[in-house]
């Protein structure tokens, strides 16, 4: 699997959405002070890649910024065995999920 492209909004310390893409083959780096989010950005990844949309508790409010009632969204893009996919997860507030491939397979929910 290669990650092409992160889009997180409304995630911890992220209450505006942010984009990291062209992301290429090899190593990629996140570099930033302290406090800029490099560390949301690998919690983001592993929450679209593990939890279920429909996470309750400690866990989904732990994705809420500091004093906020919002709705946690991630968009992954990657590739996988030579196809694009998107991955969209949202969380807390109407929570769904979807998967899309390129050539137009979709998956919904826990399906996803």
């Amino acid at each position: 699997m290669q990650i092409r492209r992160i889009e997180i909004s409304a995630f911890r310390c992220f209450k505006s959405s942010i984009v990291i893409e062209d992301i290429g083959d090899g190593v990629t780096l996140l570099v930033g002070d302290n406090e800029e989010g490099k560390s949301t950005v690998l919690a983001a990844l592993q929450t679209v890649l593990f939890e279920k949309h429909s996470v309750g508790g400690a866990v989904a409010e732990a994705m809420l910024p500091y004093g906020s009632k919002v709705r946690p969204e991630i968009k992954l893009e990657f590739d996988h065995d030579g196809e694009r996919y998107q991955l969209y997860k949202a969380f807390c507030q109407r929570p769904m999920a979807n998967l899309e491939a390129v050539s137009g397979r979709r998956w919904s929910d826990d399906a996803a």
